[in-house]
């Protein structure tokens, strides 16, 4: 993997943001979000895993000074299904219906705080 490291480490806690300036992280991957809820927890545990996860790892990336990319895993989800939408979807296409809830709305949410955070460090 050449210079590349795996770090596993809960990115819902503050510890994240001392991985990431620490290790003068350079590039940050995001491929966690479940798309399944937990034995324990459901809905909320997974709301939390995905979301408030991104969102603190998010504001890691944005305080260190040697994040330069953070590359986001997203999902064909984000689309939202409609038996009103189109068969196939074109990159200018979008929902007719987009996501209201579970996984996929998450992964709407947490591509929001990567734009946003694409606006604040360019």
């Amino acid at each position: 993997m050449g210079r590349a490291e795996f770090v596993r480490a809960d990115i819902r806690t503050p510890f994240i943001a001392k991985v990431i300036r620490n290790g003068h992280v350079d590039t940050v991957v995001h491929a966690a979000a479940a798309s399944y809820a937990p034995r324990s927890g459901g809905r909320a545990t997974l709301k939390e895993l995905n979301v408030m996860g991104a969102i603190q790892l998010f504001a890691a990336c944005q305080k260190a000074p040697s994040v330069r990319r953070v590359v986001l895993k997203s999902t064909s989800e984000v689309y939202g299904a409609s038996p009103r939408d189109p068969v196939m979807f074109s990159e200018e296409s979008s929902a007719r219906r987009p996501p209201g809830d579970g996984f996929a709305r998450d992964s709407m949410d947490i591509e929001g705080y990567a734009r946003g955070l694409a606006r604040r460090r360019p």
